[in-house]
């Protein structure tokens, strides 16, 4: 270096003087000379020059222009230390530092992001732990990942939030599949808008958490998600996803187009006070939304609303529920109808006692619910049926001995002293049942299932009438 004057930069890298750069990027006094120094000794290959180079990153507070021609020049070298090092510097009060910090450790790949967590996120420097969130954001898939599993730390949760928030769009998807989680949602709530598409795109599907998507859309207030959370609502094969999808559709004050729609979501609320508050003006669109392809709790919403309702226009709509392969709970069935019942109903289900096994199975639920001491005797016959060899033949048993059960605790009055009787000379139950494993036994059985007690309710009402039991 010239005694006087400021060195030659060009000349010195001309020559490969590695010493003489060194000295110049320290000179105190002239911030635009170490700039050019520090550039030069970027352009060298040298092991001398990059451990020097390395070594000023230790000076956080150097001016500005040297610290971000150091970190320039230091785009190649891909160690450890330098990471960390540029870690340290995320300190220092110039933005345009800490700027250039970042996007040098983001050229380290994934190599940077147990550093970042270990050292940036975990620093005591709020700093620090805010760019190396900015960092992890900028290092893709695997770094946005690993910012989103630090969601779970306090101390680091706002700023790895922000720098989520920063990312946008770009963080939507793994953050929609991080879920369920918090965090994870309350991240996806303050990026806002930008994540509504992502959301909506997997309300539907069967690898997402549907639940807290669609708590998640009624949060953000968005109208693009309301056609979505309705077909939710309708539709998905989740209880938890119709409930939160409707509770979400509420938050955004949805207006429905048609009483249908109203009630739909009212039954995914689970709301069917609310149904049957509406009186007659919920009826006919019950039975429109009854004769859909609905799932089992949906149907059995609609069938108890009906029977709490006494509308009897409902009767019929439900009576071809038995005619088809519609999923309901039985005994929900039958005490609806045990409420609305007619000579029609009677009439319909006696015609399927002797039908199909699951067919006879429902009526026989009903007429228990219904009390309908008519249907006595033909159960009873029922009772000597020696065709009840199928494989659902214990509940097809079991139902028998039930309907004949429910009639006399709610009508053993109202039967005739001949019905009475046929019930106490009834013996046990019998049916055979099939095994279908992996080796062919044929039929087995029978099997027994007792009938004292409804021989009691029976002999007790003959007593009290004062018949010969």
């Amino acid at each position: 270096m010239p005694l006087f004057g400021p060195p030659n930069i060009e000349k010195m890298k001309a020559k490969g003087d590695v010493k003489g750069l060194i000295k110049a990027m320290e000179h105190k006094n002239k911030p635009v000379v170490r700039k050019h120094a520090a550039q030069a000794l970027g352009e060298i290959e040298d092991v001398q020059a990059s451990g020097a180079l390395v070594h000023q990153l230790a000076y956080i507070f150097a001016p500005d222009i040297v610290l971000i021609a150091v970190i320039e020049a230091l785009s190649p070298i891909r160690d450890k230390f330098t990471v960390q090092q540029l870690i340290h510097l995320l300190r220092n009060e110039n933005v345009a530092v800490r700027q250039a910090a970042i996007h040098a450790i983001a050229q380290f790949g994934d190599a940077a992001i147990e550093s970042l967590c270990t050292q940036g996120l975990k620093s005591r420097y709020e700093a620090v732990r805010e760019g190396a969130s900015l960092a992890l954001a900028q290092l893709g898939d695997a770094g946005v990942k690993r910012l989103i599993k630090e969601l779970d730390d306090a101390e680091v949760r706002e700023v790895a939030t922000q720098a989520l928030i920063h990312l946008g769009d770009a963080a939507a998807v793994p953050l929609i599949e991080a879920l369920p989680g918090e965090f994870v949602a309350q991240a996806l709530v303050q990026i806002g808008d930008v994540a509504v598409e992502p959301l909506i795109a997997t309300l539907n599907t069967d690898n997402r958490d549907s639940t807290a998507v669609a708590k998640i859309l009624g949060q953000l207030g968005d109208d693009r998600a309301i056609e979505p959370l309705l077909a939710a609502a309708k539709n998905h094969r989740s209880v938890d996803v119709r409930e939160a999808a409707g509770q979400a559709l509420r938050s955004l004050r949805f207006k429905p187009k048609d009483k249908k729609d109203e009630i739909m979501v009212c039954i995914a609320c689970n709301e069917l006070d609310q149904i049957i508050s509406f009186g007659a003006s919920a009826v006919e669109p019950l039975i429109d939304l009854l004769s859909e392809k609905n799932d089992y709790e949906i149907n059995n919403k609609i069938i108890e609303v009906f029977g709490k309702l006494g509308d009897k226009h409902a009767i019929e709509p439900m009576m071809t529920l038995l005619q088809e392969d519609s999923p309901f709970d039985y005994d929900i069935f039958g005490e609806a109808l045990g409420r609305l019942s007619d000579g029609r109903s009677f009439a319909f289900l006696t015609k399927y006692l002797h039908g199909e096994s699951s067919q006879s199975i429902k009526s026989l639920v009903a007429l228990g619910w219904i009390g309908e001491v008519q249907a006595i005797a033909p159960i009873v016959k029922m009772c000597h049926d020696t065709r009840l060899t199928s494989f659902s033949n214990e509940a097809h048993a079991k139902s028998i001995v039930h309907a004949l059960q429910g009639i006399l605790e709610r009508n053993a009055g109202r039967a005739t002293n001949e019905d009475l009787r046929a019930v106490v000379s009834l013996d046990d139950v019998k049916y055979h049942w099939e095994y279908k494993g992996t080796c062919d036994l044929g039929q087995l059985g029978p099997e027994h299932i007792r009938v004292d007690y409804i021989r009691q309710l029976a002999r007790q009402e003959l007593i009290r009438r004062g018949e010969h039991a």
